[in-house]
């Protein structure tokens, strides 16, 4: 990212933010949303990310050395 910013301006470059106000837009930074700010659901007595997978949970649950703490 250094040398992409270095790269704006004539090459005098660009700070992080000041990239983004110029590249970004309102509906990446929505899709965005999905990753840096998930949906969270309790399930089982757990707090987790939307859309996880029951079969997986059950995995770690029954794996050796792990307990609901670790889980």
């Amino acid at each position: 990212m250094v040398v992409e910013l270095q790269k704006w301006n004539n090459g005098k470059g660009i700070d992080l933010e000041s990239w983004t106000n110029c590249s970004g837009s309102f509906s990446l930074a929505v899709g965005y949303t999905t990753i840096f700010w998930p949906e969270f659901v309790e399930f089982d007595g757990y707090i987790l990310r939307g859309g996880f997978c029951e079969n997986t949970l059950r995995s770690f649950e029954s794996a050796d050395g792990y307990d609901r703490k670790a889980v």
